[in-house]
């Protein structure tokens, strides 16, 4: 009995002692190669940028010929007239538009870095619920191992009259219950692990191992620093600005196209028998915006509606992440301080009682009801502390994601505009 207690201590402890490879920062970096919801954002980002391109041309010019004739026959003609036309936008409402297409990209930058901020941040909560998917696992089986122990020490008990055959009825029930658990344990790990490699865009069985995965810092910062910085980091919130700035310009470009389109037009005429150009006409043309203006004011208004849109949904988005902020960062506070008291108080004074309990069973002073009930207190305390150190890491990975400084992947993506390059 005293081998097997030292087993289920050794698998009930955590370690804290750190692998010299950071395991989680290379899923982490792996998943922003290949995750494919991060690689779609990406291109609807390529995709912004390439329409801003096409937002700065005018219309194509037109080129033709005109063939005259004074008869209903085909291969008779006086002459050709040759033109040229090319129409221009009205004045101001092209670079509105191309104001608009490059802060739409820049949106679309921004929610392309938020997905991979967001991707980091689901790793990282996967890869810890791995850590405890494994660590419940382990733990369970070693219950169960001891569990077969303690039935072989209350069958020779009873035989020898000094164990009820209740004794040895429950000790078979606490093995297959236990033995039920480590079940259920390893099919939610292949779970969890499935949910690990989607994000890293593996096949669902891939192998991974979370026994390495560092210990999270403590909170560098306050509440109300990170609701102050996420007005300047938070990748969602930019986008949202970007879209609202977006939505001005076109509400400009919609202004200015109640001004006058411009048309320069060029003809020339080669008649038949002369050997080049006879007369050259050249005219600039004008459309008259004012006959319908209808038209052009309900263009106004849906552009300026659809401001007041943006608008609206950035004040919402702004309220939101406040919200979210002080929901992760509660949990964090909660998940740091349930760690450091189980740490201190519950987890030694579980241990105790467990080596007592099992001392006095094994010298048959006390009871089995006692030992089991031990068991099951420590196998509840360490869970809890490795439930709490998952949900602290989920909650610091998402406060990150939300207000985090830009880092490495940030600028080398190339999505960040010059003037937030760190």
């Amino acid at each position: 009995m005293t081998r097997s207690l030292s087993h289920l201590v050794s698998a009930l402890a955590i370690p804290v002692a750190l692998a010299q490879g950071d395991v989680l920062r290379a899923w982490q970096e792996e998943a922003l190669l290949r995750n494919p919801a991060l690689r779609a954002t990406e291109h609807a980002w390529h995709a912004a940028r390439a329409q801003a391109r096409t937002a700065r041309g005018i219309e194509d010019p037109l080129i033709g010929a005109d063939v005259m004739r004074d008869s209903t026959r085909f291969h008779d003609y006086m002459g050709v007239e040759y033109m040229v036309s090319q129409r221009f936008p009205p004045w101001g409402a092209r670079s509105a538009r191309a104001e608009a297409a490059d802060l739409e990209a820049e949106a679309a930058g921004f929610r392309y870095l938020e997905k991979g901020r967001e991707t980091r941040a689901l790793v990282t909560e996967a890869a810890w619920n791995l850590h405890l998917a494994d660590a419940r696992a382990a733990r369970a089986d070693a219950m169960t191992r001891l569990a077969s122990d303690m039935v072989e020490t209350v069958r020779a008990r009873y035989e020898t009259g000094q164990a009820t055959a209740a004794d040895f009825a429950r000790a078979r029930v606490e093995q297959a219950r236990m033995s039920i658990e480590a079940a259920n344990q390893r099919r939610e790990r292949a779970a969890v692990l499935a949910a690990l490699n989607a994000a890293l865009d593996a096949p669902p069985d891939t192998p991974r191992d979370a026994s390495a995965l560092p210990e999270p810092p403590a909170l560098a910062l306050s509440r109300e620093a990170y609701l102050a910085r996420a007005r300047d980091y938070c990748c969602n919130l930019l986008s949202f600005d970007r879209e609202l700035k977006a939505r001005a310009a076109r509400t400009r470009a919609a202004r200015r196209e109640r001004r006058p389109m411009v048309e320069l037009r060029v003809e020339a005429r080669q008649f038949e028998g002369r050997g080049g150009i006879e007369e050259v006409d050249t005219g600039v043309f004008v459309n008259v915006p004012w006959l319908w203006r209808s038209k052009y004011s309900g263009m106004v208004a849906e552009a300026a509606a659809l401001e007041q849109i943006a608008r609206a949904e950035l004040e919402a988005e702004i309220r939101m992440t406040e919200v979210e902020i002080s929901e992760w960062y509660a949990r964090a506070e909660n998940a740091a301080h349930t760690v450091r008291a189980i740490r201190a108080e519950v987890l030694p004074a579980a241990e105790e009682a467990l080596e007592q309990a099992m001392a006095a069973f094994a010298a048959g002073s006390g009871g089995l009801m006692e030992a089991l009930a031990a068991q099951r207190v420590l196998l509840e305390v360490q869970n809890n502390l490795d439930a709490a150190r998952a949900a602290y890491a989920a909650a610091q990975a998402r406060l990150e994601q939300i207000a985090g400084v830009f880092g490495e992947w940030e600028v080398a993506t190339g999505a960040l505009p010059k003037e937030l390059m760190p």
